[in-house]
């Protein structure tokens, strides 16, 4: 799918390239989206699933885990009110996340109110927070609500794969994640993972239904147990200098 050439170069037979903002490991394996049969841990996950649609809804009815998505002063919202948004939907453009890893941070709480959903995702060997705090980790229950898009973006680093798990999705294919100018619907139970180093885009529109999926992150296959702690050390480091919050 891409060459390097010996200035460097590289070349992608497609427009849809990865675009990383902060963070590039040349010569890195990348498509946009990866094929689930491939990856060893899959089934596990799979298995997985009730537990972890349960444990949503019982803390979603409890309210006993908050909202904990934040801005960073001068950083630019991604999501809105979509297009197809209703004006009565007064909840057009709300994006929740229920985190158990943020920036390689593991949230207790949320540990306590959804111990299943914690033990599939510790089992996965590449789990990126296994080898240790990286702030390009995440975790966490994502809830689009309805009429809401996140606009066309690049991740920050090609060192990650993503990962969703789709809990609740809206009626007729309303809900839809966009990777390298191709349109997947979410379907309940079936993951996707991808590169969101590539440009890409979701949207819920649904006037009424929310939807929900477990996101998180893992490390790119293809990098080497060295290469994933010496990463980790380099922002270790970065973090003891005061250099990262």
């Amino acid at each position: 799918m891409a060459a390097v050439s010996k200035g460097g170069i590289v070349r992608f037979a497609s427009k849809a390239r990865p675009f990383p903002s902060l963070l590039c490991v040349p010569g890195l394996y990348q498509r946009p989206v990866w094929p689930t049969e491939s990856i060893p841990w899959m089934g596990a996950l799979r298995a997985a699933i009730p537990d972890i649609v349960a444990e949503y809804k019982a803390v979603a009815e409890a309210g006993t885990l908050q909202n904990d998505y934040s801005l960073k002063d001068g950083e630019a919202t991604l999501h809105k009110a979509g297009s197809t948004a209703e004006p009565d939907v007064s909840d057009a453009g709300r994006w929740e996340w229920l985190s158990y890893v943020q920036q390689g941070r593991r949230n207790a709480a949320f540990a306590a109110e959804c111990p299943r959903t914690v033990e599939a995702l510790e089992s996965i060997p590449d789990f990126m927070p296994s080898a240790g705090a990286m702030p390009f980790s995440y975790a966490f229950f994502s809830v689009m609500h309805p009429g809401t898009a996140i606009e066309s973006h690049f991740g920050p680093t090609n060192a990650r794969l993503r990962v969703h798990v789709p809990i609740i999705v809206p009626d007729g294919e309303q809900a839809k994640l966009t990777i390298a100018g191709e349109e997947l619907p979410w379907r309940e139970g079936e993951p996707v993972v991808f590169d969101d180093s590539f440009e890409h885009a979701a949207r819920n529109d649904s006037p009424a239904q929310e939807r929900v999926l477990l996101l998180f992150d893992i490390w790119h296959p293809h990098l080497s147990r060295s290469e994933r702690e010496s990463m980790c050390a380099m922002f270790d480091d970065a973090r003891q200098k005061g250099w990262l919050s």
